[in-house]
């Protein structure tokens, strides 16, 4: 999943697709004024830099609650 940026003008009509997804019932993150802190374990590729899909819900609720 990617972002995409969407440009609206006046007096055109724009179409676009969005995927919203319900709010978790256990919360995985916390948020203070401080930090932004992550309760569980974010999942990486072994020996690679690259996430994996498994990190998108986690990563999802930071991009919420910020």
């Amino acid at each position: 999943m990617s972002g995409k940026n969407v440009v609206v003008e006046v007096g055109v009509k724009t179409a676009e697709v969005f995927l919203l997804k319900p709010e978790p019932k256990k919360r995985l993150t916390s948020l203070t004024k401080e930090k932004i802190e992550i309760k569980s374990t974010i999942p990486f590729e072994f020996n690679k830099a690259r996430l994996l899909s498994a990190a998108s819900f986690i990563l999802d609720e930071v991009v919420i609650r910020c």
